[in-house]
């Protein structure tokens, strides 16, 4: 599923940037959901990209953990068969989630746009670090320097939402803090429903046993 997600991406985003009609057609548009009932645009926006290094860093990333998030689910110890299909509705969901929050936002200003599948890819990031809290992840922006997942969400949280109060830059940090606390509860939630295991439970779990290693 991620290896579909990643070339189904890649290629509409690629069709996007040579075809400006293609990308106007699939963009996030306020504008467009709401004086025409566009409501595709809250799935289709996450099919095109900006540009070249906007792609690749999303597609890096859902490869990274795509690939780790969806062989772990479809153990036997997870969802077993299910995993896919749960992997599945996570992404497709998360692409829509994400975006509510901005639209509530801008529903009145019919020039916003945005484009990109940074809120879904944030979705499964978060959605892996409920499973592995204390693994070592490379913060992006400082090579070399890795820290506990547990708190790199704490960072990437803090920090999306400061950036989304403060509307810096052109980056839609609304998306990527719903996307990913949306990735957190539906792991939480489908693990509930699913599966035996209580990932609250071991969530807090591993985090409690890493810190006692340390202090």
């Amino acid at each position: 599923m991620t290896y579909f997600l990643l070339l189904a991406t890649a290629i509409i985003s690629f069709m996007g940037l040579w075809v400006p009609s293609l990308q106007e057609k699939f963009i996030f548009s306020t504008k467009s959901i709401k004086q025409n009932n566009e409501w595709y645009r809250f799935l289709s926006s996450g099919l095109i990209h900006a540009d070249i290094p906007h792609l690749l860093c999303n597609m890096y990333t859902l490869y990274i953990f795509g690939i780790a998030l969806e062989t772990i689910l479809q153990s036997p110890l997870y969802f077993g068969n299910k995993g896919l299909y749960i992997f599945a509705l996570l992404y497709c969901t998360a692409l829509v989630v994400c975006l509510i929050p901005t639209y509530i936002k801008q529903r009145k200003n019919e020039y916003y746009h945005c484009l990109g599948a940074s809120g879904a890819v944030s979705a499964i990031v978060f959605a892996f670090i409920v499973i592995f809290p204390t693994t070592q992840i490379e913060l992006i922006l400082l090579p070399g320097i890795h820290t506990p997942a547990f708190i790199f969400a704490l960072l990437f949280i803090g920090a999306s939402f400061y950036l989304s109060k403060t509307g810096h830059g052109n980056i839609n940090h609304s998306a990527h803090l719903w996307g990913a606390l949306y990735g957190m509860i539906f792991i939480w939630g489908a693990s509930s429903i699913f599966s035996t295991i209580d990932l609250k439970t071991t969530f807090v779990s591993q985090i409690k046993y890493y810190l006692s290693t340390i202090f």
